[in-house]
């Protein structure tokens, strides 16, 4: 009898896959990588909502304590209302892209470009 059976090697297998696979799972959620909306086949990561409202947030609250002359927090109403807006002008971002790409062609990312470098 041999020391790893056939189904010792499958048992085996299957806990490694099933490791790598969970381990991928957490690098996918804690990472910000899994998606918070879809427009037409662009997906708009958790990663860049937050880094798009946390400069919101930082924003507002700098605003806020210039006209108060203190340190002013935030309250959660303004939060969610700014969260929102800063979900809408990415999905607004991703139709401009894709309007433009397909107005554009292939060219596209080539004129984006050039136009960033001069």
């Amino acid at each position: 009898m041999k020391f790893f059976s056939f189904l010792t090697i499958r048992v085996v297998s299957l806990l490694v896959a099933s490791a790598v696979v969970g381990i991928s799972c957490a690098i996918i959620a804690v990472g910000g990588y899994y998606p918070v909306a879809l427009v037409n086949g662009h997906w708009i990561t958790a990663a860049t909502f937050w880094q798009n409202r946390d400069a919101a947030f930082l924003f507002e609250h700098r605003r806020l304590s210039l006209e108060a002359g203190k340190e002013v927090d935030i309250d959660e109403h303004r939060r969610l209302i700014i969260q929102a807006g800063v979900l809408e002008r990415l999905i607004e971002n991703a139709l401009i892209h894709n309007r433009a790409e397909q107005e554009i062609g292939a060219d596209f990312a080539f004129l984006v470009q050039q136009t960033i470098s001069r």
